[in-house]
């Protein structure tokens, strides 16, 4: 009976042990790429063969919510804007903690990023002046370096005729900030007009976001209508400041179909339209 007993506590510590284990490397991997609403990247890309130094455009990403896709796993949306042109795009990754790998969704089917969290290509960094952990991964003629707590703080790729090189100025992880936004670093990156940029993603599901930028502060409508012009929400009434916005519109009580938003001011007016497909 005693043997029993201590074989119990035997197994039952090897367990308690494992799971220990398994919490720290699960850890360790998702402090490599950080994920949590509202964290915020900016970089420089520049070229760095044929044109070394030579400025290409600056970007942010930011992480607007979290979703579940149809094989019932939970994603987070990145938007990623070029701060130059103001063109953005939204992705969906999350990190699959089995393998060690962030996996990115384009319906139906999730694929890999080429970023192994548990690459034994590591080593020290200085970012921010701070000294910190960090390794190397990537795929084919891509490569980046993921900083333990930071996430992707340079990526590189010399394939498809474009050599190109991103360097992190500025990262807000889980509320805690490290260097200088762009915001600071450049005015130039303040709105000179008003304007309405077109919802993303687009088509959608349930949900989306809509964009703006004001030169001043405005008294502001945003209402979507339908195809006949008729009035079916107001998202937005009321005074806004100048400077970037968005706003989440759900539309999961809306039926499949093409849809419009307007947003007016007192001197400026826009439309654009939107597709709700289920």
């Amino acid at each position: 009976m005693k043997t029993i007993i201590r074989m119990n506590i035997i197994l039952f510590a090897f367990l308690i042990s494992t799971s220990i284990l398994d919490a720290q490397v699960n850890d360790s991997i998702y402090s490599f790429y950080p994920m949590h609403v509202g964290d915020v990247w900016e970089y420089h890309w520049q070229n760095w063969i044929s044109n070394p130094g030579s400025h290409l455009y600056y970007e942010k990403k930011e992480i607007m919510y979290d979703t579940t896709m149809l094989n019932g796993k939970q994603y987070y949306a990145i938007k990623k804007t070029n701060l130059d042109n103001k063109s953005s795009s939204i992705y969906y990754h999350r990190i699959d903690s089995s393998s060690g790998t962030v996996l990115f969704w384009a319906d139906p089917l999730e694929h890999s990023t080429g970023y192994d969290l548990r690459s034994t290509q590591k080593f020290t960094d200085t970012l921010f002046g701070i000294v910190t952990k960090a390794l190397y991964t990537g795929y084919i003629d891509a490569a980046c370096e993921l900083a333990y707590g930071i996430g992707v703080v340079s990526e590189e790729d010399n394939g498809l005729g474009w050599p190109y090189r991103s360097t992190i100025i500025y990262a807000r992880i889980d509320g805690v900030e490290y260097g200088t936004p762009l915001s600071v670093h450049n005015s130039n990156n303040r709105p000179n007009n008003f304007q309405l940029y077109q919802n993303y993603p687009n088509p959608f599901n349930s949900s989306t976001t809509i964009g703006f930028s004001l030169d001043k502060k405005s008294t502001v409508t945003l209402k979507i209508f339908n195809i006949l012009g008729q009035e079916l929400q107001t998202l937005i009434s009321g005074q806004q400041s100048v400077g970037e916005h968005e706003i989440f519109f759900n539309a999961q009580e809306f039926s499949s179909g093409v849809y419009f938003y307007r947003l007016q001011t007192e001197d400026y007016a826009a439309s654009k339209l939107l597709i709700i497909s289920k």
